[in-house]
């Protein structure tokens, strides 16, 4: 049978060594730091998280050729990055320009970017009172964004192996709600509309113009149909499944993907545009918060554990979500899997001391399945 719906996952960059993290950090920090650290916040509670891997530097090329080959084994058809440009430039990218693009079997994956357009904030870890406070603000601008998009058509569109929808190239947008508050609806008009006359000058069809689906954050969700066409956006994406409606401080994963799968119904039915549907192969952000601090339900990122989050239950979430796939009206359509490596977020499908390639196991055998 042609399966007509491809998987990528979004992968997070934040396991190497980057200029920033060093000023927030300390020198030679990564992330791999907060696993280190975990602490069960219950009894039963499986921290930490042990890679089977080790504690692996991504921005070297011969690291990702290993995560690029097991991804291809395991039916991942790519890799979305979440990708990050502040007003001063790039920030954590040299596991996307060094590691994957330098990878001798970079062409075994597709690849896109999302912008995360969002605060880096203080979540490696943060205290409950200074929980969401930003270490550096992204910046919205209609300059900032000129300067990210040129960089994206010049170095990433045109590698053969870029994501393409419909023959255009694939570029996300983590949350639309900073972009309005930054320039306005009619500000994100003329921004995404000369991204466009740009893409098509460099040689290219049109951009895809994808919106993460992140609008949970605004007061009034009415007119986001009418926002969405004068922007004229191309589609939308689910990340990660929303925590809202589970049980402190711990929650079945079967509760977590009904949830998920609900709300993604529910949306593409709301939405005009397709909407591209995402599975949680767990979640777990304990780790960002500091250990010595008790557990509460203060928000992000002391949120309700997911617990029971076996490669079966996973496994029947991601067919379930091949049935929301089905309904999108167009040729090119994925599920997005969020997400390959979000350690301290507790969704991950990279093998670990417990699972071993379980969870990879169990997306090639639903993908063969289709």
């Amino acid at each position: 049978m042609i399966v007509d719906t491809k998987i990528y996952a979004y992968y997070f960059p934040n396991w190497h060594v980057d200029q920033q993290n060093e000023v927030f950090h300390g020198e030679g920090w990564t992330e791999w730091e907060v696993v280190k650290y975990a602490t069960p916040r219950f009894q039963g509670h499986k921290q930490p998280k042990n890679p089977l891997w080790g504690f692996e530097d991504e921005s070297e090329s011969v690291v990702m050729e290993k995560k690029i080959e097991t991804a291809a084994k395991y039916k991942i058809d790519g890799f979305i990055f979440d990708w990050y440009w502040f007003e001063d430039g790039p920030y954590r990218i040299n596991c996307l320009n060094n590691g994957f693009l330098k990878a001798k079997n970079c062409d075994k994956l597709d690849f896109a970017v999302m912008w995360c357009n969002h605060n880096a904030i203080q979540a490696h870890p943060t205290a409950k009172f200074n929980r969401g406070v930003p270490t550096k603000i992204c910046d919205n601008s209609e300059k900032t964004f000129y300067e990210l998009t040129e960089y994206c058509i010049k170095n990433y569109f045109n590698k053969p192996n870029y994501i393409k929808v419909e023959g255009k190239p694939y570029f996300s947008i983590y949350t639309l709600p900073d972009v309005i508050n930054s320039v306005g609806v009619d500000g994100a008009a003329r921004m995404f509309s000369d991204f466009r006359r740009r893409v098509k000058k460099g040689g290219f069809k049109d951009v895809h113009i994808n919106i993460c689906d992140t609008f949970h954050v605004l007061k009034d969700t009415s007119s986001l149909n009418e926002i969405l066409a004068k922007i004229n956006a191309d589609s939308i994406a689910s990340h990660g499944w929303l925590k809202a409606g589970l049980r402190f401080p711990k929650a079945e994963y079967t509760d977590f993907a009904k949830l998920g799968l609900k709300r993604m119904e529910e949306k593409q039915k709301f939405f005009d545009l397709p909407l591209f549907p995402s599975v949680s192969p767990g979640w777990d952000s304990s780790p960002r918060t500091v250990q010595s601090e008790i557990y509460g339900d203060y928000g992000y990122p002391f949120c309700p554990i997911v617990i029971n989050n076996t490669p079966e239950m996973f496994g029947a979430a991601l067919q379930k979500a091949k049935i929301l796939s089905d309904n999108i009206k167009q040729q090119d359509k994925f599920i997005a899997i969020a997400s390959w490596n979000e350690w301290t977020e507790g969704m991950y499908l990279e093998p670990d001391m417990e699972n071993g390639f379980a969870m990879l196991e169990k997306v090639k055998e639903v993908k063969e399945s289709w």
